[in-house]
């Protein structure tokens, strides 16, 4: 389970650091200093090959513990990843990425820490912690709040699942193909290669439900054949597999004025949440794309971004349903792209110098027609899509960096019938809004969700942020400007209500505002469990969410 260290820096007085060099791929940034922490995963490609970072710490902690085998023994070795979370409104399994990259192995006395972990301010559920280890069944725990000292996770061993592929229609058996267990675990692959006859032998599978896939570009595992169950500590023997050909989906996209196929362009498909979707396709030289080896069921080929033409804000009109059964196959699934009006421009700083990888966004007024563009080494961009007499808002945005000002001015681009060129955007320092989020009584009030917006620019605002265990919050990388805050956790009517205006000019660190959180006193909410008959139903766990979080368990009474 490899995640390599690649590099340490020491942030400067500004808290500013650099790493430079790197290889394209996908990589995880801890920052941390004591009791707190902060994580990013960015994802550096050929088309954005610098990210600029901002990382604001928050409560950290870790989960120690110790792991063992049924006999209480420790088991030296073993990996210890989160592998799942629920903390801060985001409840998710982690990328392959994000769970190896914080995993520990445990020492010879079976002692582990988990650190660079998020701290539950409002009783979040925290993270679920996965162990494996040779020779046992990967291991994964409910949730566990960070803090959380002298856990114990016992492995057990696993059993051994033994099967046999042949063809759905011949019954030959069907040689060297990988086959492998799906988990909701990112790190977890169980896999194995059939022999010459067809048979494979799997070890170290937990207890359970589990559902089989195969590993190969045509071929797919018929669904009433990929389930099979383990019993506790037991084997499963002779599964009865069959594959067949996997369905295939096929198009074009191309010019609406021209008929020519655009090159490059990346085709993602959507599928049920259940079910693992296939990898993208990007279209050959004449604009054809095509998947194979597809499992039965529906699909979403939904078209993304395409350099030059107009992106619709619509799902429904970038994406194309269709299904795919064994050995079907369906083509002609085409995408028509117009140009329309090409809006270009260029993003500079104060001094007149090119700002490199800004995000420049586009929208026609009182529309949803709308596109976004990032700049070259020039600080060039291009949007397009727009439509004759359309008045075009145009913004930027990029981390260390504010919208000063526009040529022409507000970025408001007046269409006519032609293309436009000659919008200039400058960027400079930003500005940042920060203060205490505070109850009626004036206490402070941690976990509140909040977010800045000025409705006068596309970017001008900040992501949701959340108050801190002292109800300290901030909002940065401001545009100058009128900025209203919202509570992000109560509905619209009352968020509009309670919202607090603020101003900022130019580079201005607007400070010690007060932001009081309207909430009811003394709020109960109460009731009872019971089955379809009315009888109380005791033991069940009920949870809250909302402006805080609690989970409490029911009496005998179901009450």
């Amino acid at each position: 389970y490899d995640a390599t260290l690649v590099d340490t820096a020491e942030p400067d007085s500004e808290g500013r650091f650099d790493f430079s060099a790197l290889p394209l791929g996908q990589y995880s940034v801890f920052a941390t200093a004591p009791g707190y922490t902060i994580q990013s995963s960015p994802l550096l490609t050929a088309e954005r090959r610098e990210r600029e970072l901002v990382l604001r710490l928050v409560a950290g902690g870790a989960i120690t513990g110790r792991v063992v085998n049924e006999a209480r023994q420790p088991i030296e070795g073993a990996h210890v990843f989160a592998a799942a979370w629920d903390i801060a409104g985001q409840r998710r399994n982690g990328t392959r990425d994000r769970v190896l990259s914080s995993q520990v192995q445990s020492a010879a006395d079976g002692s582990f820490a988990v650190d660079n972990l998020r701290m539950s301010i409002n009783g979040e559920p925290g993270y679920k912690l996965a162990v494996k280890a040779e020779g046992y069944a990967t291991f994964l725990s409910d949730y566990i709040q960070a803090g959380t000292q002298g856990v114990e996770f016992v492995l057990t061993d696993g059993g051994v699942v033994v099967g046999r592929l042949t063809h759905f229609r011949s019954g030959e058996p069907v040689p060297d193909k990988i086959v492998s267990v799906q988990s909701e675990l990112a790190m977890e692959r169980l896999v194995a290669r059939s022999d010459i006859e067809g048979w494979f032998f799997l070890n170290n599978v937990a207890a359970g439900e589990h559902r089989l896939e195969l590993i190969d570009d045509e071929l797919v595992i018929l669904p009433e054949t990929a389930s099979f169950r383990v019993a506790e500590a037991g084997s499963t023997d002779d599964l009865a597999v069959q594959v067949g050909p996997g369905g295939r989906l096929s198009g074009r996209v191309f010019d609406a004025d021209s008929g020519r196929g655009v090159a490059g362009a990346t085709i993602t498909p959507r599928v049920e949440q259940d079910r693992k979707a296939p990898k993208p396709v990007t279209t050959n030289a004449n604009g054809e794309y095509q998947f194979k080896g597809l499992r039965p069921g529906n699909y979403g080929l939904e078209l993304g971004k395409v350099e030059g033409y107009g992106y619709s804000q619509r799902e429904e009109e970038r994406t194309r349903m269709s299904s795919a059964a064994i050995g079907s196959e369906t083509t002609g699934i085409d995408f028509s792209l117009t140009r329309g009006i090409v809006i270009t421009g260029v993003v500079v700083d104060e001094s007149g110098q090119p700002v490199s990888q800004a995000s420049v966004n586009a929208r026609a007024d009182r529309t949803d027609i709308y596109d976004y563009s990032r700049t070259d080494d020039r600080g060039a961009f291009t949007v397009a899509g727009f439509q004759p007499n359309q008045l075009v808002i145009v913004d930027a945005g990029k981390a260390g960096y504010a919208l000063l000002d526009a040529e022409p001015e507000g970025g408001n681009v007046q269409l006519k019938d032609g293309d436009y060129s000659g919008v200039r955007l400058i960027m400079g320092t930003p500005a940042s809004i920060s203060g205490t989020v505070v109850d009626k009584l004036n206490r402070p009030k941690p976990g509140v969700q909040m977010y800045a917006r000025s409705p006068t620019q596309i970017n001008g605002g900040s992501p949701i942020e959340r108050s801190a265990a002292d109800g300290s919050i901030a909002f940065e990388q401001l545009n100058p400007g009128i900025y209203k805050l919202f509570f992000s956790d109560l509905p619209w009517e009352f968020a509009q209500k309670y919202a607090q205006e603020v101003t900022v000019a130019k580079g201005e660190h607007v400070r010690g505002v007060k932001i009081v959180y309207p909430e009811a006193e003394g709020l109960t909410i109460s009731g009872r469990v019971t089955n379809t008959e009315g009888r109380p139903i005791s033991g069940a766990s009920i949870r809250m969410t909302g402006p805080s979080y609690q989970d409490v368990d029911n009496d005998a009474n179901g009450e």
